[in-house]
């Protein structure tokens, strides 16, 4: 019977050759995915923020499943562009919690910074 490993074996070079290199690969493909994924979300904000029916410059909670879906929906392709879709859904699901959170923050700075109240008539 093999006894278990201690908890720093997992940032030992031993765990990484104990790894599959499939699973090894993927996990960098979908680190590498949220970072891209990230950075495209940010230059797309300005079509995210119009894309939003708000009135002021704060997005109600009720709204934020919406906004995060909105954010994904818009971004999600253009992130790694040389990944196929397949590629991109499974390095999405992954990161599907991180994606949401950033996606959520991104929104609410963006409104808060880009809303401007109507000229007055």
């Amino acid at each position: 019977m093999q006894k278990a490993q201690p908890s720093e074996f997992a940032n030992t070079m031993e765990s990484i050759m104990d790894t599959p290199a499939e699973e090894s690969m993927k996990k960098a493909r979908a680190a590498e995915y949220f970072e891209d994924w990230k950075k495209v979300a940010g230059r797309r904000i300005h079509l995210i923020f119009a894309s939003l029916p708000i009135d002021g410059p704060a997005i109600p909670d009720e709204m934020r499943e919406e906004t995060e879906d909105l954010v994904i929906r818009i971004t999600w392709q253009h992130a790694c562009e040389y990944m196929t879709d397949e590629e991109k859904i499974a390095a999405g699901r992954v990161n599907i919690g991180a994606m949401k959170e950033y996606a959520w923050a991104l929104a609410r700075k963006a409104a808060a910074e880009e809303w401007k109240p109507a000229a007055p008539k």
